[in-house]
Order: structure tokens, then sequence, then C-alpha cells
């Protein structure tokens, strides 16, 4: 006889043009390879829609006595066609963060085939394993998770990289499984600065003393700075750029000995930089205090003859008392009291 293989896309192959069988025997044929594709689903008679058929035929004669007779035999192969697919996409809600920022990652798992799905493992790099989430999915349907993260000391060198992978099982075929990985990367910056507030004129007898203000950006973006000193107009700096150097003049409030002063400086970010409702500012303080000397003293003139007869000389009593805190060099007209240099009396 002639048996023949019809594959489930219509080919058929003949597997031998002349076969004969003794009663009894059996003849078997190589395995014929076939890869399936999506236009086999239920395309030979009979088959399903999720099935693919393949029909093995004989045709022979057989001789059974004094005739001979026509005989034929046929036999269906179908195959159920399972389809399971599933992905996964991980988002960041910012692309760009600092130290102490807060934002959300949303992990969508979707069922992108034609089987019902039941999750084998949910991992996370960032987040460990997320089961019980998304634990079935029919297919077509979509499972999200949102997770905030708030970035801490250290994260990002430069960029925070993360990725979730997920596996899900056939939940008619636990033995068959399907997994997809996503990842997402998010770019962290340090922006910071530093400031300093120092006395230039400590210890000095003044009506007004100086401070010297210095702000460094100390980060690795620029930043745009503004200070409480009226005098001190706005300015930017980028990472790199040498200090900000200024000086500012206080009044020196009568009667005090110290005059102590606080600059406020804010730090504002660029927007780019800046995503949802994360802080665009960093604040920071620095102070100082000038020493004020005070420059003072006191005179005192007493007769100590206070009855004199006329003609007589009167004798008078000289006091010279510096008061301050700093060294006072004195004249007066008196010529009996000293002659040569100015006398230096010491605080």
């Amino acid at each position: 006889g002639e048996p023949s293989l019809t594959l489930p896309n219509g080919t058929v192959i003949d597997l031998d043009d002349a076969l004969a069988l003794a009663t009894g025997t059996s003849q078997a044929y190589a395995p014929v390879a076939y890869t399936i594709s999506a236009a086999d689903l239920g395309q030979q008679a009979g088959a399903e829609s999720n099935e693919v058929r393949g029909l093995a035929s004989v045709t022979a004669k057989a001789n059974t006595g004094p005739t001979i007779q026509d005989v034929s035999a046929t036999t269906n192969f179908d195959t159920v066609v399972v389809n399971p697919c599933v992905s996964v996409e991980k988002v960041a809600s910012c692309d760009i963060v600092k130290e102490g920022d807060i934002y959300n990652y949303t992990i969508t798992i979707s069922n992108c085939g034609g089987d019902d799905l039941t999750v084998v493992s949910i991992d996370d790099t960032m987040f460990g394993s997320l089961l019980p989430d998304c634990g079935t999915l029919a297919p077509g349907a979509n499972c999200i998770i949102e997770i905030p993260y708030e970035v801490q000391p250290g994260d990002g060198d430069p960029n925070l990289f993360n990725e979730v992978t997920v596996v899900y099982a056939i939940t008619a075929i636990p033995a068959i499984t399907v997994t997809d990985t996503s990842d997402a990367e998010v770019e962290v910056v340090h922006p910071d600065f530093t400031v300093t507030k120092n006395c230039l004129t400590d210890g000095v007898v003044a009506d007004e003393v100086t401070f010297e203000i210095v702000i460094t950006n100390t980060g690795d973006i620029p930043l745009g700075f503004a200070t409480d000193e009226a005098s001190i107009a706005p300015f930017t700096l980028d990472p790199g750029d040498p200090p900000s150097v200024h000086q500012v003049t206080v009044d020196v409030p009568a009667g005090a000995t110290e005059v102590e002063n606080t600059v406020h400086v804010v730090a504002t970010l660029p927007a780019e930089y800046v995503c949802g409702d994360n802080d665009a500012t960093i604040e920071k303080e620095a102070s100082d205090t000038c020493t004020v000397l005070e420059a003072n003293f006191t005179v005192t003139k007493e007769c100590t003859t206070p009855e004199v007869p006329v003609g007589d000389d009167a004798t008078f009593h000289i006091t010279i008392t510096n008061t301050g805190d700093v060294p006072l060099s004195f004249t007066t007209n008196e010529p009996e009291l000293w002659t040569q240099e100015p006398r230096i009396l010491s605080a």
C-alpha cells in the first residue's frame, strides 16, 4: 500500500510507495519534525480552534482469498496548542532624584497569551519578593503594583538601577511556565553647598563691623542662591565654580560689646532636577560674632587746699582713668602734668 502523512498546514508527505506487510507485521517510519504556526490552529477538519491536527492514512490492496480487496485506514493526531505569554513593565515616576526624595515605582504585569496564568514568583532587586500580589491573570488581564520609595544615603553610583522578574505558570498545566523582566533606571544627583560667615573686624573700636560670607557649591548640579542680606543679589554657581565671597557691614548698637549676625541662604535646584512634590530648595545658616571694644575715660580735678589766703598757691589733684577696653594716649592743657610725649594709659 501507500501510507502518507498530512501535516496541520495541509502538506502531504508520501511515506512509502510500495508498502508490503505480511499478516501480523508492522512498519515504522522516521518522525517528521513540524513547527506550529498560529495559522495552523483549527485548520484541519475536525480540529478545535486551539488544536492542530495531523492525519496518517494508508490505502492498500489486501488479498484475503480468491479476490483482491481495497482497504484503507486513517488516524488523527490532535494536539492542543497552548500560547502562554506574560509581560512586565517597571516604570519610575521620576527620572532624576536626590537623597530624601520620594517617588513611585509602577509595575504592570500583563497576560499577553491565551491561557489562564498563576503566579510562581515576582522578584524585585529593590523590594524583594512581591508575592502574593497579582496571583492569577486571565488572558488579556493586567495587574498593577505601586510601590513608593525614598532615596537613601549612598543610593546611585551615579544611577539607581533595579529590575523585576516575573514567572507565571499555565493554570491548567503548571509544568509550563513563562517569564519576563523589566528594569528601571533613575539618575541620583547630590546637590549641596557650604556657607560660612566670619567677622573681619573683631576686637576693634568701631561704630560698625564687617562680616565676610563665603558660599560654595559642593554638589554636582547648578544651584541658584538667595540670602536675607539685602546687599547680596541672587546668583548662580555651577559645580566647581570658585566660592562666592561677599562682605556686609552691620551697625554697632549703642553700648554693645558684641555684635552677632546670621545669614540665611536658600539654594534652589533647576526645574529639571525637581520631580513632583519633592523639595526644590536647600536651606542653611551661618553666623559669627564680632567683639566690639570701647574707648572711654574719666577725669576729675579736685582742689586739695580749699582755704587759701590771698597770694598763696592753691593745689589741685587731677585724676585721669582709662575706663575703656583699649590703651589711650592723653594730652592736656596742664603743662605741669607732662611736657614730653603724650602719656599712654592702658585699658
